[in-house]
């Protein structure tokens, strides 16, 4: 299943991402991070920030604490969503649980800053980089 569902998540088919998902569900199957980080971005990519961070939650409530990969999917689904408050109190959280940030999750803070016009919040995150 996580085979197809990273598929789907390349070419932008989120609603077919979910549904695989639920589909391993129905046959038992529990998904696992890979298979939440690559549903969060596929969401990502069709602009779903609100169930990418429902996603994450979901993730959590299972005992599958997210990874790096995860939030930076989760972030990059709020900079498309021109959520910037969201982004970085995902990127403070990650950071809250000794996840180090990389180049991507501060490029998707940054723009997701930008894209507000909160200029200043961008040049914070750039000098922390």
């Amino acid at each position: 299943y996580n085979a197809s569902i990273t598929a789907c998540e390349k070419s932008s088919q989120w609603q077919q991402a979910l549904q695989l998902m639920a589909e391993m569900e129905q046959h038992w199957l529990q998904p696992d991070k890979i298979t939440y980080s690559a549903c969060i971005s596929a969401c990502s990519k069709g602009m779903q920030w609100q169930r990418a961070l429902q996603l994450l939650a979901e993730m959590e409530d299972r005992g599958l604490y997210p990874d790096k990969m995860a939030y930076n999917a989760t972030i990059s689904a709020c900079e498309k969503g021109v959520r910037w408050q969201h982004a970085l109190e995902l990127l403070a959280e990650m950071q809250g649980r000794g996840l180090v940030p990389d180049v991507i999750t501060y490029n998707a803070s940054i723009n997701a800053c930008a894209k507000s016009s909160q200029w200043q919040q961008a040049l914070q995150l750039l000098a922390e980089m």
